[in-house]
């Protein structure tokens, strides 16, 4: 067991207030020895040098990657954009077509040589009617003429029609 002027004694020797540790705080400084602080401070400046540069290019070579994504998103829109309107562009003009294609008349050949011969005789029937409708318009027409005293006009129509209709011109 200890005294207790020994506690006494460790207890200031702890604190840093005894007499030994007084007079070793003036012997020995708690410094580092200037060889080991220049050498920590060349090496400090090293790090530093390349830390300014490592940082700058890790700066540039991230706005680089948010640039060049925020790039690409945006291309994406306009390409999406740009194919909805071909799309619409396409359907648009195929509309247009169709409209154009059903305002054009419908024009059908019919070949008598192919149908059945009671179609081939309905369908002669048919133009035979629309000879003889127009043909008596014309007529109405000469006679027209004739009653308005223009016979010289009247006798030309009265030749075309003739020359129009020759099945007609010798009834």
């Amino acid at each position: 067991m200890s005294t207790p002027a020994e506690d006494k004694d460790l207890e200031e020797y702890l604190r840093r207030k005894s007499a030994l540790s007084l007079g070793y705080k003036k012997i020995y400084v708690e410094a580092p020895p200037p060889e080991l602080d220049r050498a920590i401070t060349a090496r400090a400046r090293r790090a530093l040098r390349w830390l300014v540069p490592a940082i700058i290019s890790a700066g540039i070579a991230v706005s680089l990657i948010v640039g060049v994504n925020y790039a690409i998103s945006e291309l994406m829109k306009v390409s999406i954009i740009a194919e909805r309107n071909a799309v619409k562009l396409r359907e648009e003009r195929k509309a247009q077509q169709e409209a154009e294609r059903l305002k054009q008349p419908i024009g059908v050949m019919v070949d008598a040589n192919n149908i059945a011969p009671q179609e081939a005789k309905a369908a002669q029937d048919k133009q035979k009617k629309r000879e003889q409708l127009a043909r008596d318009q014309w007529l109405v027409e000469i006679d027209t003429l004739r009653k308005q005293g223009k016979h010289a006009t009247a006798d030309a129509e009265l030749r075309r029609l003739n020359a129009a209709y020759p099945e007609y011109a010798k009834q």
